[in-house]
């Protein structure tokens, strides 16, 4: 099963989910593709609340921004609600994307996560079920299982630690490799298309009380 489906050219799967997520965002308002409509914020209606009610000048209080940040204050302005819940929609948006562009190259969303953490491993491109169950914070047996069904799909490779035989290292197969790399790469793009968007928001969230 998972032979088939990574036999597929990742980088025109992945571009199949790029072009799903550009029509969406056509049709949530923009007129036209490349239109400046976000498919994290349709119709922009969360930016459009946010920006009506920043000019009755209601809000956050920044005359204080620069001081080192203090505990909430709990009378939160509906400003403050309305920049909170448009900055988690844009998170789960993301994470939309994310599962989606796994699902197009046949991959679950964890699985990409495991790829995603071997590869972030600071010990020469592996890592020990132990440390990849704690990134992915699953039991280890579930480790296990997952890295079970990546080596039978020949994307990661178990090897034994040079520096004790008794532990064993995971790695990355070079159909992993390349897999992830066309993953990663549309993953930072989507990233860069709504990087402005996102610290827009995080501007907005200064430190208030």
């Amino acid at each position: 099963m998972y032979g088939r489906a990574f036999a597929w050219p990742y980088s025109r799967a992945l571009r199949a989910v790029l072009s799903r997520f550009a029509a969406i965002r056509v049709a949530f308002g923009a007129s036209e593709p490349g239109a400046a409509t976000s498919v994290l914020s349709p119709m922009t209606d969360w930016a459009q609340h946010i920006k009506d009610f920043d000019k009755q000048g209601k809000g956050f209080d920044k005359q204080n921004a620069g001081e080192k940040p203090r505990l909430p204050d709990p009378k939160l302005s509906p400003y403050d609600y309305r920049t909170l819940a448009a900055f988690r929609f844009s998170l789960r948006g993301f994470l939309s994307f994310s599962e989606a562009a796994a699902r197009a190259v046949g991959l679950t969303p964890r699985q990409h996560q495991a790829l995603l953490g071997i590869k972030a491993a600071s010990d020469g491109d592996t890592t020990s079920m132990s440390q990849l169950a704690d990134f992915l914070i699953l039991r280890h047996n579930s480790t296990v299982g997952l890295i079970d069904r990546l080596e039978a799909a020949r994307l990661v490779a178990r090897m034994p630690d040079p520096d004790d035989r008794r532990r064993v290292l995971v790695r990355l197969t070079a159909a992993g490799e390349r897999c992830l790399a066309d993953l990663s790469a549309v993953h930072f793009a989507e990233l860069e298309r709504i990087r402005s968007e996102l610290q827009s928001l995080l501007d907005r969230m200064t430190p208030h009380g």
